[in-house]
């Protein structure tokens, strides 16, 4: 599970990893120094492929990139600065933020479409990637994820409704008129 893999790393790691400190951006390649502590995570039944999933939940959460952007200090796995991050980096983090900002607020908006329709359109969706009282026990284990995480279920999205258009009846004479005003019905006389 991967709130299990990112429990480990807090515990393991507070330094890097405990949220409820400072959030600070992790030195590059800190997923090989991680794997080195492999078989201490598979100890707590935790997986080599979970703890890469903790790994990338924890680096695309907004306040993680808010701290690339800010270009603070790369940190190892006890705290101690490695680097700092590039113009480059702090780029891409705005990017990435802007876009999660963007889709946050898409997402906002389809919830209160989705509100204003009668219960009996509404669509629901019975799938969850993760149970209520998982998202509970991360956020409060995490707190500073609650506000943005990777483990939002998917938004809900508002009904479709077609409305098709009845057919007119026309009269073919009024028809044949404004063919006729417009140049329409004349028969191209060949050119010679």
């Amino acid at each position: 599970m991967r709130v299990e893999a990112l429990r480990w790393l807090a515990a393991t790691f507070p330094s890097a990893f405990d949220n409820t400190r400072q959030i600070r951006p992790l030195k590059v390649g800190i997923m090989n120094d991680i794997l080195v502590h492999a078989e201490e995570a598979a100890t707590a039944g935790i997986s080599r492929g979970k703890l890469r999933e903790a790994v990338v939940i924890f680096t695309r959460r907004i306040d993680y990139l808010a701290s690339i952007k800010a270009r603070e200090t790369r940190v190892d796995l006890h705290g101690s600065p490695v680097g700092q991050v590039t113009e480059e980096e702090a780029e891409r983090a705005a990017t990435k933020i802007k876009k999660m900002v963007e889709k946050s607020a898409k997402n906002a908006r389809k919830n209160l479409i989705g509100k204003s329709v009668p219960n009996h359109f509404k669509m629901t969706s019975s799938l969850s990637y993760h149970s209520e009282s998982e998202l509970m026990s991360y956020s409060e284990q995490f707190p500073a994820l609650s506000a943005q995480s990777a483990f939002s279920p998917p938004a809900k999205s508002a009904p479709v409704m077609v409305k098709h258009k009845s057919a007119r009846p026309y009269d073919p004479e009024a028809v044949a008129r404004l063919k006729e005003k417009l140049g329409l019905s004349r028969k191209k006389e060949p050119v010679e």
